[in-house]
């Protein structure tokens, strides 16, 4: 059994599908941070993939169990891994440029020919 802190214990059968259901959701979260700095959020957009991209990873993973392919969880949770870093390159990329946008224009300008 697994122990949460307010007393509620999960089967270990069912830990892998909650554990990947999670990680679905941070990539939904570090996915609308980034749209945001784009100016693209909308908050129906994020709320339906949120569920949505958690609900399918859980069956997902589900399925690739009921079909006995052992690594399903590990890819799934690759595959969300590289969308989270990708998004959270662009953030830092974003806050890097707007930190240090004056320094590095003033600094590193050529003269036009």
């Amino acid at each position: 059994m697994v122990y949460l802190p307010s007393k509620i214990t999960l089967s270990p059968d069912i830990a892998p599908y909650i554990a990947v259901a999670v990680v679905a959701g941070f990539d939904s979260v570090i996915g609308a941070i980034r749209s945001v700095i784009e100016g693209k959020f909308n908050d129906l957009v994020f709320v339906s993939g949120f569920f949505s991209n958690a609900l399918l990873a859980a069956l997902l993973l589900y399925f690739g169990n009921k079909l006995r392919i052992d690594y399903v969880a590990p890819a799934i949770i690759v595959a969300l891994v590289i969308r989270i870093f990708n998004n959270l390159g662009f953030i830092r990329r974003y806050i890097v440029a707007r930190l240090f946008e004056k320094k590095l224009t003033t600094e590193n300008s050529f003269p036009e020919p």
